[in-house]
C-alpha cells in the first residue's frame, strides 16, 4: 500500500485513503477496539490534505486534530464523544501493528500520550460553535430546529424563515467561522520544485566573490572603530549595511555591530545577511515614488525568484509583469494615466531589485540573440505596456539557496535534494518521480549516503513490498540497483 501524495494526485489518494479506512474497520473489529467511522474518515481527510504523508502522525498533528479539525468538521451526538479519542488511540496501535507507522512519526507512546492530553480541548471545542465549520454550523443548527437533513422541502423552509427573521440563530457566528476559514484558505502555501544546492564549502566561495559580499565587507571593516556620520559618501552601501544589521549609529558616528563580526569572516553568512535584508530596503528605496515593489519588498524578491526557479530563465518584462498581476487588485486605480505611472514605478523598481539580486550574485541577466524570442519579449511588452526590453533573467545556485531560505520563511514548501536525504524512500520516490532523470539519480545518492548501506537496503526492500505504486517500485529497485553498484 502506498501511504504518500502529492496534492495533485487526487484519485490515487482517495484510492488510499479508503483503502486505509476499510483495513483499520477491519483490525478494530478483529482487535475489539473502538472505531468511530467518521472520526477516522476526517482523520484521513486532515492528514491527506495537510501533507498527503498518510503514515507520518506526530504528536503536534494529533493535538491539532483534536483540538481543531475534528471539532470543526465531525457531528457527533454528545454521549458519542468519548468514541473519538477511543478511536485515535485505536489508529495509533493499528498503523502500529500493521507496520505503516512512518519512521519518522513519534513513537506510539507519545503519540498516546498527545491524544489524552487534547481531550479536554477536544470536548471544549466541540461545545464551542464558533470552532465548527459552516457546514457543520448549519447542520448543528438545522437539527436543533427540528429539521429533517433529508428532507429538501425542511431544509428550504428552514432558510426561509431564517432570512424572514422568524427564528433566534446568531448569525454573527456564521460570520465569524466564514472569516476564519478564508483567513485560513489564505494561508495555504505554495511549492516550489526541488532543486539541489551545491555544497556548503562551493557555495561560500561563490558568495565571496560577489560584489555584493566584496562591498559590504570593505564598507564596514573601512569604518575602523567608528566614522562620524557626516563623512559617509556611500548611501547604497550605508543603506545595505544598516538593514543587514552589520553597523549601527552611535554618538553621531558610525560603528561595526559586534554581534556582525563574525559573519564578517563568513562569507556565506554574511551574504545570508546580505539577501536577507534587502526585503527590508523597501523604506530607502521609496525617494523615487512609491510602488507594488517598494510597499512589500520581501514579498517582491520572493515573487522574483520564484518564478525563476520554477519555471527557469524568463524575460525580465515577464517578471514585471507577475508582479503587476499580484498588486493589480491590491492598486486598482480608474485614472489611465495613474495607472500608467504604478506600472512604469513597478517596472523601475523591478529593475532596481535585479541590479541588486545581480551584485549578489543570485541572478544572471543576459541579452537574448534569438529574434524570435526578442519578438516575443516586444509582444509581450506591449500588452503590460511596458517598453521592449530584450534581457533574460536565470538563477543562480545562490539565488536557488536564498529563494530556498525565503519561501521557507514565508510557509512555503521548497525541497531539496539535501532535505530529502533524511526522508524515508517513500517521501522521497514521491517527490523525485516528475523530475529529471539526472535530478532523480542525484537525489537517491545523496539519501543513500545518508545511512548504511544495511538500513538503505532494508528499507528499499520493504518499501517494494509494501507499495501498490508501480512508479516507486521502480524507483526503489533503481536505488537499490545504484546502492549495489556502489555509486551511493
Amino acid at each position: 500500500m502506498r501511504l504518500v501524495f502529492s496534492p495533485h494526485e487526487t484519485e490515487q489518494l482517495e484510492a488510499a485513503q479508503a483503502a486505509l479506512l476499510d483495513g483499520f474497520l477491519a483490525w478494530a473489529d478483529r482487535s475489539g477496539q473502538s472505531a468511530e467511522q467518521v472520526c477516522a474518515e476526517a482523520a484521513l481527510d486532515y492528514k491527506a490534505g495537510a501533507d498527503g504523508l498518510l503514515g507520518r502522525w506526530t504528536a503536534g498533528t494529533l493535538t491539532h486534530l483534536c483540538a481543531d479539525w475534528l471539532p470543526s468538521k465531525i457531528t457527533l451526538p454528545e454521549a458519542d464523544w468519548p468514541r473519538v479519542p477511543d478511536t485515535l488511540h485505536a489508529w495509533i496501535d493499528y498503523l502500529r501493528d500493521e507496520r505503516l507507522l512512518d519512521r519518522r512519526s513519534d513513537p506510539p507512546g507519545t503519540l498516546h500520550a498527545a491524544v489524552d492530553a487534547a481531550t479536554g480541548d477536544f470536548h471544549t471545542a466541540m461545545a464551542d460553535p464558533t470552532r465548527y465549520g459552516l457546514a457543520k454550523f448549519w447542520m448543528t443548527t438545522m437539527l436543533r430546529h427540528g429539521v429533517d437533513l433529508d428532507d429538501e422541502a425542511q431544509r428550504d423552509a428552514f432558510f426561509e424563515d431564517l432570512h424572514a427573521g422568524k427564528l433566534d440563530v446568531d448569525m454573527s457566528v456564521p460570520e465569524r467561522i466564514a472569516d476564519r476559514q478564508v483567513a485560513e484558505a489564505t494561508a495555504e502555501a505554495p511549492s516550489l520544485p526541488l532543486v539541489r544546492l551545491p555544497s556548503h564549502d562551493d557555495l561560500a566561495k561563490q558568495a565571496a566573490a560577489t560584489p555584493a559580499v566584496e562591498q559590504l565587507h570593505r564598507f564596514v571593516t573601512g569604518l575602523g572603530p567608528g566614522t562620524p556620520l557626516d563623512d559617509l559618501d556611500d548611501g547604497r552601501w550605508y543603506a545595505w549595511a544598516r538593514a543587514a544589521r552589520l553597523v549601527r549609529p552611535l554618538n553621531g558616528r558610525l560603528v561595526p555591530v559586534k554581534r556582525a563580526a563574525a559573519d564578517l569572516r563568513d562569507p556565506l553568512a554574511l551574504w545570508d545577511r546580505a539577501f536577507d535584508a534587502l526585503g527590508r530596503l523597501g523604506p530607502a528605496w521609496r525617494d523615487d515614488g512609491r510602488s507594488p515593489v517598494t510597499d512589500d519588498l520581501d514579498a517582491a524578491v520572493l515573487g522574483l525568484l520564484a518564478p525563476l526557479r520554477t519555471d527557469g530563465t524568463l524575460p525580465r518584462v515577464a517578471l514585471a509583469g507577475y508582479l503587476w498581476d499580484s498588486a493589480a487588485d491590491t492598486y486598482a486605480v480608474s485614472d489611465p494615466a495613474a495607472a500608467d505611472r504604478l506600472r512604469r514605478g513597478l517596472d523601475r523598481d523591478v529593475r532596481r531589485v535585479l541590479d541588486a539580486l545581480t551584485d549578489l550574485g543570485a541572478v544572471r541577466t543576459f541579452t537574448a540573440d534569438d529574434p524570435d524570442v526578442r519578438e516575443d519579449i516586444e509582444e509581450l511588452a506591449g500588452e503590460l505596456g511596458l517598453a521592449p526590453d530584450p534581457v533574460l533573467v536565470e538563477l543562480t545556485d545562490l539565488g536557488a539557496r536564498g529563494v530556498t531560505r525565503r519561501a521557507r520563511a514565508h510557509g512555503w514548501t521548497a525541497p531539496t535534494v539535501e532535505d530529502l536525504a533524511e526522508e524515508t524512500a517513500e517521501v522521497l520516490f514521491a517527490t523525485v518521480e516528475v523530475h529529471d532523470p539526472d535530478l532523480v539519480d542525484a537525489a537517491i545518492d545523496a539519501w543513500v549516503a545518508a545511512r548504511t548501506p544495511e538500513d538503505a537496503r532494508a528499507e528499499l526492500t520493504e518499501l517494494a513490498a509494501r507499495t501498490d505504486d508501480a512508479a516507486h517500485r521502480d524507483l526503489a529497485v533503481r536505488a537499490r540497483d545504484r546502492l549495489d553498484a556502489g555509486r551511493g
